[in-house]
């Protein structure tokens, strides 16, 4: 799939989403067949991406076609848990689509110990993390319209314990996660 659209993709560690008919809308222009888009007239509103890496397992798996809303945000902002789609950068310069968990939400302190996150002080609780994170991160607050995402699979993913918190203006759809998982 991903060699038809031209994409080319790096790092599984970071869980890079190939956004299909995501990136339509906003700024570049891939063919998109109408296989891999949803036919609909709020075809807008949702699109479908496909996992790359394993940085979100055990919850979401390479290869698998995920449905998101583009538009989760245009009224509402992101809640912790939620799996979100942003612009990030590999090595700096290359842009790609991202896909990460929220765990930090602005103003909030955030930090990583004893195999554990802690928010304020106080562990969270994360039932979709099957191994917990092997690394420590010192306390540091989110920025104000910003948010701190971890990848579910804490020891195999590149996220905001490494680069720091992503702006909300870079969160551009929440995924939509079936109701099996």
């Amino acid at each position: 799939m991903m060699k038809r659209l031209g994409i080319k993709l790096r790092g599984s560690a970071w869980s890079i989403c190939a956004v299909l008919a995501l990136v339509a809308g906003i700024g570049a222009s891939p063919r998109v067949s109408s296989a891999q888009s949803t036919p609909s007239a709020s075809s807008a509103r949702y699109s479908h991406i496909t996992m790359e890496g394993a940085s979100m397992e055990p919850s979401l798996h390479n290869g698998e076609v995920l449905r998101v809303d583009r538009q989760a945000y245009t009224h509402r902002a992101p809640h912790r848990g939620d799996i979100v789609v942003f612009k990030g950068f590999i090595a700096g310069a290359t842009f790609h689509y991202l896909l990460k968990r929220v765990i930090g939400l602005p103003g909030e302190r955030v930090d990583v110990h004893r195999h554990g996150v802690f928010i304020n002080g106080h562990r969270l609780s994360e039932p979709y993390v099957r191994v917990p994170a092997m690394y420590f991160f010192l306390p540091r607050r989110v920025p104000r319209a910003a948010y701190f995402v971890l990848g579910d699979n804490r020891n195999n993913s590149e996220d905001s314990h490494l680069f720091g918190s992503v702006p909300a203006r870079d969160i551009v759809a929440r995924v939509i996660v079936p109701r099996t998982k």
